[in-house]
């Protein structure tokens, strides 16, 4: 894709190793939230 703009425009997307990635790392970042809310 060209879309002629200055700056040029970047597109980013996960891959689907990327994707299959998301539901840990939510796991994980929920539990650090989680800790992180105890510690106050």
């Amino acid at each position: 894709m060209d879309y002629e703009t200055v700056p040029p425009t970047v597109v980013y997307k996960l891959t689907d190793s990327g994707t299959s990635l998301l539901p840990s790392l939510e796991t994980f970042f929920e539990r650090v939230l989680n800790d992180t809310n105890e510690s106050e």
